[in-house]
């Protein structure tokens, strides 16, 4: 017996091997055999055993039996990775950027089979080539191993992730071509450190103004330097600033922008400097930049620029007056007249300035008006402006000049005060003077011989009148006349006198034989007086007492002046009349209480040259004025007349009158005038004309032109279908000289309006006059109505067919009813329309309206008639 099983044991037989054996007789033979990897490879043990024997005789025998074991085959690999070393080039200690890692990579065949190309693969991005032992692809028998190493250096991204992530992998051929692989995933984690750093300052002011400083308006350019000072790369990098919109800022890269580490974005923006920022001394700008690190936290890194203002707190103040009620006509500053002072405080620094006020204590002035309001708030260079009245005392008449000093408060951001003042003068022009008048005022006349006579005990009378504008000192009266009593005044001499005050003084006198020889008693008084400097001043007046004396006045009124309001050159309604009287002493006496009345109603007040009542010496006269407006009464009479009366008392304390009469004639015309305009047009068709329907607003103006009034006025328009007058006023009315009134009134087209192709109509206007004269006008208004564009159309159709025969067709014997309709399809009415056809065998038409119709717009007749079809239709073969 042979087995070639290579490393099969000898064979141990029984019997031995080489004996005989007889029929059915055995030999059994053992041996023994170790299992080989390529056993295993193979899946089975497949081996042949060979039998030879010699029979006694004949040919050799041989025998052959084959043997296989199957053999259990598990192919499998097994890969581990691990981090065999960190280069650690910043010796951080930990894995951070720029670290060269080294990798090791086993690949284990933990299988029972041989696996053939046995490889390993790590795509990670960056790792170096695998060095191999033994060189892949290799053949590795179950238990054995292939060892590779790699090296990687850590990228900015794998900081940003947080780790180096990667998974390697291997894989072999098992004999049975099955693949088997394995896989290995190895995170290693890096430090992450996140921040950012913000950086601002300003780099240049454009000093707009060249005041060399930080100053209102100024352009203010800043810069940003922005940097990621941590180990993660920053997304949305950008900067916030308190003070600027970041939005206009120059940023490189863009913002927001991507950062890596020790990235930098810097930006510029500029920014004008307001007033806020003068007002607290400081341009202060507070940044922020932020940027997100890949874990989703934000950072954020602040910072603040400021820039130093200088600061100037200062007020301005003017002051200036003008008179601007002059109260006695003098054309200059007097007493009573009114000052007005005009105050103007200017913010002159460049900070806002608040609680700012203007005082000024001159005793009397008006409380100061100002816009804005004080206590104001004033920017740089802003005002306030205030006025106040003054009216002029005798003091300041006195002194010679009306002087006051304003001041002006205000408190800069720090609430400190600044104030200023500012003075204004206005001379009040000084003129001293006195005025005596001497007359005689009365006489005891002991004798009754109604005159002056010896014997006689005569008063004179001195006034003494302050008529310049300061105050006098000192004021006394003195009369050399022999025999004159003690001077008797009121007030007191010496005394003082304001303007206009007066010293009335009186002294008696008897008459002495001779005195009365031609000319006559005359003696000169002198009034004496001080102004406030100590400067002397006097007048005389001489006073005479005639031979003879007899009382006489005389009163002349005239009209003088008309300021003819309306231009017509003529004194009518509404014009101003200015009427003079002229009052003269005709007589040889003096006279007292000289006054004036004129009871014209609606005269103004007398302006005379001196104040009524008057004192009025012989041959002297006074003058007065007085204004009228003309009334409509005056108009409707034809004439102003009144009388004017002067009154007075003698010497002897008998009274005088004298009256003047004045007629003014006005002249009077009757006249009225109308006007008719078309106001509106409601256009209800929308069709921009005149048509039918549309709504037509009338106004008339009716005016009394004439110089009399008119009463019944009344207004009459007789346009059918117009509608009831709207007027400001019920007629009938009463029109004074240019009154007028005003009335509307509307009125609907209708389509005879349209057909004659306009509206006419007439208005006019009534009045009668005070003397019962009647006036009358018109007008009359043309309105073109829409254009005229006639119209008609006819349709003509077969309505009917009385079939005979009932064939449902048009045959011989048919009866045929035509039906004719004529419409106006114009916008104006239309004559004489008859409808015609000439075709014989018809019947008479028959029609709703007998011919010929008239047919208003968008009407129409409808006829009929009846034919009976022919043979000579049905030869031709069409009716």
């Amino acid at each position: 017996i042979t087995d070639p099983l290579a490393g099969l044991s000898a064979l141990a037989c029984a019997p031995g091997l080489g004996a005989d054996l007889a029929p059915n007789a055995q030999m059994v033979c053992t041996a023994t055999y170790r299992v080989t990897q390529a056993d295993v490879d193979k899946g089975k043990i497949n081996n042949q055993a060979t039998v030879r024997a010699q029979p006694t005789q004949g040919a050799a025998l041989e025998d052959k039996s084959t043997l296989t074991l199957s053999l259990p085959q598990i192919p499998a690999i097994k890969l581990a990775k691990n981090l065999a070393h960190n280069a650690d080039q910043d010796r951080s200690g930990a894995i951070t950027l720029h670290d060269q890692l080294t990798y090791e990579f086993l690949s284990t065949n933990s299988g029972n089979v041989t696996l053939a190309n046995v490889t390993i693969a790590d795509p990670l991005p960056g790792l170096s080539a695998l060095s191999c032992v033994p060189t892949q692809p290799a053949n590795l028998p179950p238990k054995s191993q292939l060892r590779c190493t790699a090296t990687y250096n850590v990228t900015q991204s794998d900081v940003d992730n947080g780790f180096v992530d990667n998974t390697a992998t291997t894989a072999g051929v098992a004999p049975s071509h099955t693949s088997v692989n394995d896989a290995q995933r190895l995170q290693l984690e890096v430090v992450q450190e996140s921040s950012i750093s913000l950086d601002k300052e300003l780099v240049d002011n454009a000093d707009e103004d060249g005041s060399g400083d930080v100053s209102l308006n100024d352009t203010l350019s800043y810069q940003f330097d922005v940097e990621n000072t941590g180990s993660v790369t920053l997304k949305n990098v950008h900067v916030v600033d308190t003070l600027v919109d970041m939005t206009s800022a120059q940023c490189t890269p863009t913002s927001p922008a991507t950062l890596a580490p020790g990235g930098k974005m810097v930006c510029t923006v500029t920014y004008a400097v307001r007033q806020p920022d003068i007002d607290s001394g400081l341009v202060v700008n507070r940044a922020v930049a932020t940027g997100e690190a890949p874990n989703g936290t934000t950072e954020e890194d602040r910072d603040v620029a400021g820039a130093q203002v200088n600061q100037t707190a200062a007020i301005a103040l003017s002051k200036s007056v003008t008179m601007t009620v002059d109260a006695d006509g003098s054309h200059n500053v007097s007493r009573s007249d009114t000052l007005t002072y005009q105050f103007v405080a200017q913010n002159s620094g460049n900070v806002t300035l608040r609680s700012v006020e203007i005082s000024d204590p001159l005793s009397g002035l008006s409380a100061l008006t100002c816009a804005p309001a004080q206590p104001a708030t004033l920017a740089p260079a802003a005002t306030i402006a205030c006025q106040a009245t003054y009216i002029v005392e005798q003091a300041d008449v006195d002194h010679g000049i009306v002087h006051n000093e304003a001041r002006v408060i205000a408190h800069d951001p720090a609430d400190k005060a600044i104030t200023t003042t500012a003075a204004a003068d206005i001379v009040v022009e000084q003129m001293p003077s006195i005025r005596l008048t001497k007359y005689l005022l009365s006489n005891a006349d002991e004798d009754g011989s109604g005159s002056i006579s010896p014997g006689d005990t005569i008063t004179y009378r001195f006034d003494v009148v302050n008529d310049g504008n300061i105050t006098l000192h000192n004021v006394t009266v003195s009369d050399p006349l022999p025999g004159l009593s003690n001077i008797t005044c009121t007030p007191s001499q010496p005394a003082s006198l304001g303007e206009d005050d007066e010293m009335r003084c009186t002294a008696t006198y008897q008459i002495q034989n001779g005195d009365l020889a031609e000319p006559g008693l005359s003696n000169t008084a002198t009034a004496h007086a001080l102004d406030p400097k100590g400067n002397a001043l006097s007048d005389g007046d001489g006073e005479l007492v005639p031979p003879s004396s007899v009382p006489a006045m005389e009163l002349f009124k005239s009209w003088i002046a008309n300021a003819d309001e309306d231009g017509n050159g003529l004194p009518t309604l509404n014009d101003t009349l200015t009427y003079q009287f002229v009052i003269t002493n005709s007589g040889g006496e003096t006279l007292r209480n000289v006054d004036l009345s004129d009871p014209l109603p609606g005269l103004s007040a007398f302006t005379c040259a001196h104040p009524l009542p008057a004192t009025v010496r012989a041959t002297e006269s006074i003058t007065c004025t007085a204004t009228y407006g003309v009334m409509q009464a005056d108009a409707d009479r034809g004439y102003i007349a009144n009388t004017a009366t002067a009154s007075a008392i003698d010497v002897s304390n008998n009274p005088l009158t004298d009256a003047s009469l004045e007629t003014v004639p006005i002249p009077q015309r009757l006249a009225v005038e109308i006007d008719k305009t078309l106001l509106a047009n409601t256009d209800e068709d929308g069709s921009a004309d005149v048509s039918v329907g549309d709504t037509l607003t009338y106004q008339i103006v009716a005016t009394n032109t004439g110089y009399l009034s008119l009463a019944d006025v009344i207004i009459v328009d007789p346009l059918p279908g117009l509608g009831a007058f709207t007027c400001g006023v019920q007629l009938p009315t009463t029109l004074n000289y240019t009154e007028a009134i005003t009335c509307t009134a509307t009125y609907a087209v209708n389509q005879a309006d349209i057909d004659a192709g306009q509206i006419s109509n007439m208005a006019s206007i009534t009045g009668t006059s005070p003397y019962a004269e009647t006036v009358t006008e018109s007008a009359t208004l043309l309105i073109e109505t829409a254009i005229q564009r006639p119209a008609l159309e006819l349709v003509k159709a077969l309505a009917q067919n009385t079939d005979g025969d009932n064939s449902s067709s048009i045959t011989l014997g048919d009866l045929l009813t035509y039906t004719f309709a004529a419409t106006n399809t114009g916008n104006v009415t239309l004559t004489d329309v008859e409808i015609y056809d000439a075709k014989a065998g018809l019947s008479p038409l028959a029609c709703g309206s007998a011919f010929p119709v008239t047919l208003p717009p968008q009407e129409g007749v409808q006829c009929t008639v009846a034919y009976t079809v022919t043979q000579v239709d049905m030869d031709s073969g069409l009716v």
